[in-house]
């Protein structure tokens, strides 16, 4: 039905083919180019995510004649190192070697450069998205941000093909749910949503509220925030209940990615009038000292 050339394997080590290709612009126009001119079928150019932008390498797969873009392939990594033998893992006789990371990990970065292409107003090619996808979540996402078609690899090993009726059947619920009958209609949906930080309303302030009626007492949440410096909850020891201290709490949240039931801590927006405590005065006027500051010898 269609080509999909493979600009982005990182196992390739021969120069001129897998991601040594989608690193070097010209030779993914060249290619694409070549293959376009042997046959009559769609052609769709795979990008390789170890690279900075992607946008650029899409744009010459699309003057090379590409019919569609497809993202990401397998990222760079070492997934483990053998501690007896100090081979990285897999070992291969012996040896082991940078590899193809892929699953759940590599969606974030499947989703930035599907976003990336899906609001470049010059590429305007069809997305094929791909990373970590097991769930109609997952697929969701993707086309959300641009994809408007979806391919899975190391899930359905993982899983079989089994996961594609579940994609199928939860992306139809979705659907009737939000009274939405066509899948194109959702292609991209999230884009005008996307934007730099810069856009951020920062005037708007908020803290985490709870609801310790579902508490189980745990005690995650309060780790994490004097872990990791906000220092925002103390703990009520006898019911083992964390209590905010509201002018403390900086809205970061972690508190609730690690809270292990669902919907307990949520953010609340306060009024304008609202202020909390700033508990990084002296952290900087330091930085301001270690910044400005001449260096002194001893």
């Amino acid at each position: 039905d269609m080509l999909e050339l493979n600009f982005s394997c990182p196992h390739m080590a021969v120069e001129g083919a897998g991601h040594h290709v989608g690193q070097a612009f010209d030779l993914i126009e060249k290619f694409t180019s070549t293959v376009k001119q042997c046959v009559s079928i769609p052609v769709i150019a795979k990008m390789t995510p170890n690279i900075t932008d992607m946008t650029e390498p899409a744009i010459y797969a699309k003057q090379g004649g590409a019919d569609a873009i497809s993202a990401i392939n397998t990222v760079s990594g070492i997934s483990q190192i053998d501690l007896d033998g100090f081979i990285p893992k897999p070992n291969v006789f012996g040896l082991g070697s940078v590899s193809g990371t892929s699953g759940p990990a590599i969606k974030p970065i499947g989703l930035r450069f599907i976003s990336d292409m899906g609001k470049c107003e010059e590429l305007s090619l069809p997305l094929s998205g791909i990373g970590g996808i097991e769930t109609w979540i997952d697929a969701l996402e993707y086309i959300l941000l641009g994809a408007s078609t979806i391919q899975v690899t190391t899930g359905i090993i993982h899983y079989g093909y089994g996961i594609v009726e579940d994609m199928i059947e939860g992306l139809t619920d979705f659907m009737n749910e939000k009274n939405i009958s066509k899948v194109k209609d959702l292609v991209g949906k999230a884009l005008p949503n996307l934007k730099t930080t810069d856009k951020f309303d920062l005037k708007r302030q908020g803290r985490a509220q709870y609801d310790l009626a579902k508490c189980v007492g745990c005690g995650q949440c309060y780790t994490v925030c004097r872990d990791a410096g906000g220092f925002a909850l103390d703990w009520d020891d006898k019911n083992r209940r964390p209590v905010l201290i509201e002018d403390k709490c900086l809205s970061c949240m972690i508190c609730s990615f690690v809270c292990p039931v669902p919907d307990i801590i949520s953010y609340k927006e306060m009024p304008g009038t609202w202020k909390r405590k700033d508990a990084c005065v002296m952290d900087r006027s330091l930085e301001t000292q270690i910044k400005y500051q001449p260096f002194k010898s001893s």
